[in-house]
């Protein structure tokens, strides 16, 4: 769940910017319980600087401060990509994606039938159409598989937000993007859905109860 030894070792000589996923982006509530892709540096004893996927379209309003690169990042708020989201094989680079994550993923040989309710899982989310996806922890509730023409949909809970907000329940719409009405003329949409192993459970466990206490 956290910076394994060959990412780590990579970060500390300085070969290389990492990629990492980011914990709590810029350390703000509206990214609260979520993980971001960046490239992280070596910034000193255990601090990291990380410069996060940028959108494919630049901002012009207060939420490019966003995007903008995070200086002195413990470590505890840094995880390696998940396994699942890499490449494996002779043919693979050390550390190589093999997920766009500016398009939804869903993970390969799985089908709405593996998903169940109260499995805790990630969710990829994002608030404009041109942003990376976000990976944010959440809870399954309802699992309605698909009939005839219509797709199968798992809805989501978030416990980090309170039940009368509007993101505290998502969908996810397999095998494709679930847009939002559109706010202000932002289109936001949820992605992939990925399931959480137990390391990965007792990670984000660790945050909800230390960091954000709940």
């Amino acid at each position: 769940a956290g910076v394994t030894l060959p990412l780590l070792k990579a970060l500390l000589t300085g070969q290389c910017g990492a990629a990492v996923q980011v914990y709590d982006k810029h350390q703000g509530r509206g990214f609260m319980m979520s993980a971001y892709d960046a490239f992280a540096f070596a910034a000193g004893p255990g601090k990291w600087t990380v410069m996060y996927l940028q959108p494919t379209q630049p901002r012009t309003d207060d939420s490019k401060s966003h995007f903008l690169p995070e200086f002195d990042v413990e470590q505890d708020r840094l995880r390696s990509v998940p396994t699942d989201l890499w490449l494996t094989g002779a043919a693979a680079l050390p550390e190589t994606p093999c997920y766009d994550p500016y398009q939804p993923y869903f993970p390969p040989g799985l089908t709405p039938t593996d998903f169940t309710v109260g499995e805790e899982v990630e969710v990829q989310y994002r608030f404009r159409e041109e942003d990376p996806y976000g990976w944010w922890k959440g809870v399954v509730f309802e699992v309605v598989l698909n009939t005839g023409f219509v797709p199968s949909v798992i809805s989501v809970s978030f416990p980090q937000y309170d039940p009368a907000m509007k993101w505290a329940t998502e969908t996810v719409v397999w095998g494709q993007k679930n847009a939002k009405p559109p706010v202000n003329g932002k289109q936001q949409s949820t992605g992939g859905i990925r399931k959480c192993n137990a390391p990965q459970v007792e990670a984000w466990t660790r945050r909800r109860r230390e960091v954000w206490q709940f």
